[in-house]
């Protein structure tokens, strides 16, 4: 039976850095990221007399794509109707926030019911719609929320296992700062950016390891909030620093390494940049200790910036189902 509608809303993704890159290891890329509950993506589908995409015009053109690509790599057998879809919120691309992803694994996720499938493995989704080629943090964010260490690939054709997803405290914030005018690395210049960078050395992969065993997830368990965000801070300057080759400096925005050192003195430890940037991230042990650092910024040279605070989303994407 096809529902009459149906709604899927998702999370952001943070991606706090890779693990490895064109070294010797089997294993390629990998790394730590978390899901956070804005900003998110949300789509309704419903039953049309062709595929139609309406809603914000940033994003229109983007899932159609999704919508098409999809259509050509589902089994034919489950093909699904064609279908009206509404952008009832987006992500901004190439900020940091994993929006294609999100917008990837939301349409495939509501296509595939909108066939009357139940329960497609959230790998085939990711690959129906063409996502994975490096991290897997947002697709299996999508699935389950919170903390993940994606394991790394040894195939470029496979999607990346996720190793370790530990919650993360409800109570616990991050805020984000967002320079207005700026993008991060993507398409065409995205992949030239990887083919300049050296490769990451195993003694510099060890210790992102590392870092991530002996600190970051044993903080996280203990909900040792300052030992966590010094373990973030130097997960994500460590990696940073290697990819300053083809990003300028640890972060990719000017502007945005300048307020972090302003945090920093500020005692704001857990701060770093998400993926290519330029959204700068700062951990917060809570939500009045987020608001107050969100308020010294909007009254610095930084105030023109788009600032919000976001909570911890420890679990998947949620999907509404209108019969």
């Amino acid at each position: 039976m096809t529902p009459r509608s149906i709604t899927i809303t998702t999370g952001a993704r943070l991606h706090c850095g890779l693990l490895s890159l064109g070294a010797t290891r089997r294993r390629q890329f990998g790394g730590v990221g978390l899901m956070l509950d804005r900003p998110g993506v949300s789509l309704r589908l419903m039953l049309a007399e062709r595929d139609e995409v309406s809603g914000d015009e940033s994003a229109r053109h983007r899932v159609a794509e999704l919508v098409a690509r999809y259509r050509e790599r589902c089994p034919a057998a489950t093909r699904p109707p064609s279908c009206r879809v509404e952008v009832l919120t987006a992500i901004l691309p190439h900020v940091g926030f994993g929006s294609g992803t999100q917008f990837g694994m939301a349409v495939a996720k509501g296509l595939s019911l909108m066939a009357d499938e139940q329960g497609v493995a959230t790998i085939e989704l990711a690959q129906r719609v063409g996502r994975g080629r490096r991290s897997a943090i947002g697709i299996h964010g999508f699935d389950v929320g919170g903390l993940l260490v994606d394991g790394g690939k040894q195939r470029d054709v496979e999607v990346s296992p996720i190793v370790t997803r530990v919650d993360i405290p409800d109570d616990w914030r991050f805020l984000l700062v967002r320079p207005p005018s700026e993008v991060g690395c993507s398409g065409t210049d995205e992949f030239r950016a990887f083919d300049r960078l050296p490769p990451v050395p195993e003694r510099t992969t060890d210790r992102l390891c590392g870092i991530i065993v002996m600190d970051l997830l044993p903080a996280l368990h203990e909900c040792d909030f300052d030992g966590f965000a010094s373990a973030l801070r130097e997960f994500n300057h460590t990696v940073g620093s290697h990819f300053a080759v083809v990003q300028g400096g640890v972060f990719s925005s000017p502007r945005m390494e300048k307020l972090a050192a302003w945090l920093e003195r500020r005692e704001v430890i857990g701060v770093g940049q998400t993926s290519w940037g330029p959204t700068l991230f700062a951990a917060c042990e809570s939500a009045p200790a987020a608001e107050k650092v969100a308020q010294d910024i909007a009254s610095t040279d930084w105030s023109d910036c788009v600032i919000e605070v976001a909570r911890p989303l420890n679990r998947g994407a949620t999907c509404e189902v209108e019969w």
